[in-house]
């Protein structure tokens, strides 16, 4: 069951979408440390259908989305960010359960993808009514519904 932690900050970093690569890549600033993240177990990633998203092994901490996410799929749409509280989402009842490099199924599953290229926004979301969101990092919001990942906003930075 993931829950809000306010024991983290967000990450910070650069989301980026490539249109050549078609997909969704963080880059963590110059400062990025892998133990400061309890990341030194490794990682793993939640796969939905339109997006992975990066967790650590150590202590169940969402990280940051990343992957393949054909821009030509979305649908255009007005998309608003929501009200978000910054901090940090984990699971601490996947810790042990979770084995690096090895992914493990979004539920729901973040499948519908909007886009609104005047806001920049990108939402990626599963139905299920969101009750808290999150910013987990520069760039990433994450809603949460009943213990699970419902959706994701995104403003990624447009690469050729």
């Amino acid at each position: 069951m993931f829950e809000v932690s306010r024991q983290f900050k967000c990450l910070k970093g650069q989301l980026v979408y490539s249109r050549r690569d078609r997909g969704f890549d963080f880059f963590p600033d110059g400062d990025f440390d892998q133990g400061v993240l309890g990341s030194q177990e490794g990682t793993t990633s939640l796969a939905g259908s339109a997006i992975q998203i990066e967790v650590s092994v150590g202590d169940g901490r969402i990280l940051y989305p990343w992957g393949y996410c054909p821009q030509v799929s979305w649908e255009t749409s007005t998309v608003r960010l929501p009200q978000a509280q910054a901090g940090a989402v984990l699971d601490k009842s996947l810790i042990g359960e979770l084995v690096p490099g090895v992914s493990i199924r979004l539920v729901p599953d973040l499948a519908r993808v909007k886009y609104d290229p005047t806001a920049g926004v990108v939402w990626i979301a599963s139905g299920v009514a969101t009750r808290d969101v999150v910013t987990i990092a520069d760039g990433v919001c994450i809603g949460l519904a009943d213990g699970a990942v419902s959706d994701l906003w995104l403003v990624p930075e447009f690469r050729d």
